[in-house]
């Protein structure tokens, strides 16, 4: 049975198929270039309420996205993953045309031999159902 399943969803699929059944996108940011620039999963506009042909090309288009008042609050998270080599964990508003999305990330730096952050990674998704739940529990008591 089990060879018969392999054949139909090869092992290899299983973490690409486990981040979109959890509606998760990947996201990735090469530092070894002139500019670093994020390359998304397909699908992770969703995350964002954006169609994947409008996600953030550069960092700034991304910081633009977020509401402002949480964008010191992930410029500093993304110093610390860079320069303390602390995880990313953060959640932040976007706002688009249709509306307010809040947005949870998780990610941490890739170091090279010499210690210099080479690569950022993470994961990222939309938990503004949860934010909204928490609000309305707060307004409730």
């Amino acid at each position: 049975m089990s060879a018969a399943i392999d054949e139909v969803h090869p092992p290899e699929l299983s973490p690409t198929m486990a981040i979109d059944a959890a509606q998760i996108g990947t996201w990735e940011i090469d530092l070894s270039g002139p500019a670093p620039r994020p390359t998304w999963s397909a699908g992770y506009g969703g995350a964002f309420g954006l169609p994947d042909d409008q996600l953030p090309r550069t960092a700034e288009d991304t910081y633009a996205l977020m509401d402002a008042d949480d964008r010191d609050t992930m410029r500093s998270a993304f110093s610390a993953m860079l320069r303390h080599d602390e995880p990313l964990q953060a959640e932040f508003r976007v706002v688009t045309d249709t509306g307010t999305h809040w947005h949870a990330m998780r990610g941490r730096a890739l170091r090279g031999p010499d210690g210099r952050a080479i690569r950022l990674v993470g994961v990222g998704m939309d938990v503004t159902a949860r934010r909204s739940a928490e609000a309305e529990l707060d307004r409730s008591r």
